[in-house]
């Protein structure tokens, strides 16, 4: 277990450093269970599919900002549930604006 962790800190560091391949490994890592998660609340592949690839780009864009302490998987988590509350807001504003 802790060569896992010590596997994901390294990741992330190089994802910090601008690795493109670290971002590619824990892309692959992730990805797939975050989009179930993601999935389940929407009920829309097209959409979960749209929200996973918004969500690990703000992961690109924010990676030097991003925590070694703490669950990686937890902070995608909360990051890809506060996406589908934006969603869910957004969809709600547009409804009422027609």
């Amino acid at each position: 277990m802790t060569s896992d962790n010590e596997n994901l800190k390294l990741l992330i560091q190089q994802l910090q450093q601008g690795s493109e391949r670290a971002f590619t490994i824990l892309y692959d890592q992730f990805s797939k269970p975050i989009y179930r998660n993601i999935l389940r609340l929407v009920k829309d592949e097209d959409i979960a599919q749209e929200l996973l690839q918004d969500l690990f780009l703000k992961i690109w864009e924010i990676r030097q900002n991003i925590k070694q302490e703490g669950s990686f998987k937890s902070f995608l988590n909360k990051v890809a549930e506060n996406m589908v509350y934006m969603h869910f807001r957004k969809i709600a504003k547009d409804n009422r604006a027609n």
